[in-house]
């Protein structure tokens, strides 16, 4: 479904080499739009297939030159963190999504370098609910997952001293290998359609 719908609005995936950026965002922080950027994944697709996923953590990795406006500036500033850059992790502020995705692409671009094709925005409603259609996922350190994705990561990362990139790789393993089921796939892809049709998946093309 969500290959499907790139497709239609004219991206070829089914051959050669694409680079999706995935942006993971919680709507629960006071940010306009679909929230702050929590994680990055970025999903290599080769011939239709996923050929690799590298997870990101955005921390203060900033646009080149885009400058944030005034009142994300007064939330940095009241933060304590440096209000003169536009980071990746605030880049839907303004509630703009093509605006978003687009300075989120170029960040990357600039700092580590890599270039995407476009984005997938992807909200802990619709990781938790492809758990629930896939799942339940085997995490290490963590046992069976049955949901309250982003809560499992917190959980890692504030109690288990377990950086946020190699927590949302664990989890991500988890979801992989049990999307291989072949008994789970009518079940994937109906959770997957329902979440765009939710807005808990938005692609951004």
């Amino acid at each position: 479904m969500c290959f499907g719908y790139i497709q239609a609005n004219g991206i070829d995936i089914t051959s050669g080499e694409s680079e999706i950026l995935v942006l993971c965002a919680d709507p629960g922080e006071i940010k306009g739009g679909v929230g702050g950027i929590d994680a990055i994944i970025i999903l290599k697709i080769k011939n239709w297939q996923i050929d690799s996923v590298k997870p990101i953590f955005p921390g203060h990795v900033y646009h080149p030159t885009a400058k944030p406006p005034q009142d994300l500036k007064n939330h940095l500033i009241r933060h304590k963190i440096n209000p003169d850059h536009y980071y990746l992790h605030d880049c839907f502020w303004e509630g703009d999504r093509q605006k978003g995705a687009k300075l989120a692409m170029e960040t990357l671009e600039y700092n580590p370098q890599i270039k995407t094709d476009f984005v997938i925005i992807i909200k802990p409603q619709a990781v938790d609910a492809i758990i629930g259609a896939v799942g339940p996922v085997y995490v290490p350190g963590q046992g069976y997952v049955y949901g309250n994705s982003i809560e499992l990561l917190r959980d890692e990362e504030d109690n288990q001293n377990i950086s946020r990139r190699k927590s949302v790789k664990s989890l991500l393993d988890g979801i992989m290998t049990e999307s291989k089921d072949g008994s789970n796939y009518l079940s994937l892809i109906y959770t997957i359609a329902v979440e765009i049709i939710k807005e808990n998946i938005i692609i951004v093309i």
